[in-house]
């Protein structure tokens, strides 16, 4: 067998929708755009959403509304991917790379107070795999932080900002009623990349709760560092009404009413979609629970009942023991050779060369460290049959068993 490790699932629906939107004779930002936003606010409780071409973009143009520039601060984990730093970096911000719990893949809350300086403005916590961060400590943390910007939207948190990097949780649920970006964080970034749970190819969404007021300014101001600060968009210059003006030169990061369509036929299918996820997961769980026993490897079971807390079932990370992990890059190239393809999330930011050449050090992160030297993210895709799951778990307990262990 060929097993893919997340290929993009595009189903009839999809390709007629986007073809409506080529026949409409609008393919660029507008009505697809905008049925988007209702359907992502209604569907995750939120007020406001504005779509955005990547991460990068999303991240960077909700800090520069946040007026954060240079000799700022901003709080990032070690355990992510580039662009959560690279988005600082844009800004002419300096981010401060924490390391992770010892028993999970989060951002350390206590790592987070201890780099805490009158510089901080800002923490991007990242819910890896779609598992959501302790929200309630966050909040409690930086609530002890006042801040004040002299900028609008600042001047109405007035303490350090909290900037969820939330590109693998998307419906992820924590502690119950309390769903994302409503209680839990300032802006909320989701990621809809080809291989997240639910995709548009690339783009992005960031979602904010405030009041009326205050969310409409938020939802200008994006719209104007997203689209050169031109005054006028695309639709709205339409029937004669072409006069427009640029205040500012600045990047275009809009996202296209044909992503828009693939995201809306997708987003009816979600609650399947995340059935289907756990039931992977929950057959790879039934299979390598007995490894886990024999301190072969470590499965991801960071759920809290009590606490109503649910992911998004967006990856399925294992963790080799101590004494495989030397092992590690041979099991996943001997997958390979199987048919199985496998990823490894995240290498820690300190061992990319560009982060290097910036003085940050891999031995300041050592929890990071661990976790990426004995990760292993295995194939879990909504409509993988129970064959294809099995022969992922045959081929991993043979292969296991071929290195004596």
């Amino acid at each position: 067998m060929k097993i893919p490790f997340s290929p993009p699932y595009i189903w009839e629906e999809e390709i007629e929708a986007v073809t409506e939107v080529l026949k409409s004779g609008w393919i660029t930002t507008w009505p697809k755009n905008q049925e988007f936003e209702k359907k992502i606010c209604n569907f995750i409780w939120c007020e406001k959403v504005n779509l955005v071409s990547s991460a990068t973009a999303g991240l960077e143009t909700t800090m520069r509304i946040l007026w954060i520039w240079e000799w700022d601060e901003v709080i990032i984990p070690a355990y992510t991917y580039t662009a959560t730093a690279s988005s600082i970096i844009h800004v002419w911000a300096k981010p401060i790379i924490v390391d992770i719990e010892k028993k999970g893949f989060n951002i350390s809350i206590e790592e987070i107070e201890e780099h805490i300086t009158n510089k901080t403005k800002a923490i991007i916590p990242v819910d890896f795999w779609g598992y959501p961060i302790n929200y309630d400590k966050l909040n409690d943390l930086v609530k002890k932080y006042p801040r004040k910007n002299w900028n609008k939207i600042y001047d109405n948190i007035w303490r350090i900002v909290i900037i969820s990097d939330s590109a693998h949780s998307f419906w992820a649920i924590y502690k119950w009623k309390k769903l994302w970006s409503k209680w839990l964080a300032d802006f909320t970034v989701y990621s809809f990349h080809a291989v997240k749970n639910l995709t548009t190819a690339e783009w992005w969404a960031i979602a904010y709760n405030f009041w009326k007021e205050l969310n409409e300014y938020i939802y200008k101001q994006i719209k104007l560092w997203t689209l050169h600060w031109q005054t006028k968009d695309a639709f709205t210059k339409t029937n004669w009404n072409w006069e427009y003006d640029i205040i500012f030169p600045w990047y275009k990061a809009n996202m296209t009413d044909i992503q828009a369509a693939i995201w809306i036929e997708q987003l009816k299918k979600y609650p399947n979609i995340l059935q289907q996820r756990e039931k992977i997961y929950n057959l790879y769980n039934e299979w390598f629970k007995k490894l886990e026993k024999k301190w072969i490897i470590e499965l991801p079971k960071w759920i809290n009942g009590k606490e109503n807390t649910k992911w998004s079932f967006h990856l399925y990370p294992i963790l080799l023991s101590e004494k495989l992990k030397n092992k590690r890059n041979k099991i996943i190239e001997e997958l390979q050779e199987r048919g199985v393809s496998t990823n490894v999330h995240f290498k820690p930011l300190p061992l990319l060369t560009t982060y290097k050449n910036l003085w940050y050090k891999i031995e300041d992160v050592l929890n990071s460290l661990d976790k990426f030297e004995r990760e292993i993210s295995l194939p879990i895709w909504p409509w993988m049959k129970k064959e294809e799951v099995e022969y992922v778990i045959y081929n991993f307990l043979k292969l296991i068993g071929n290195l004596n262990v």
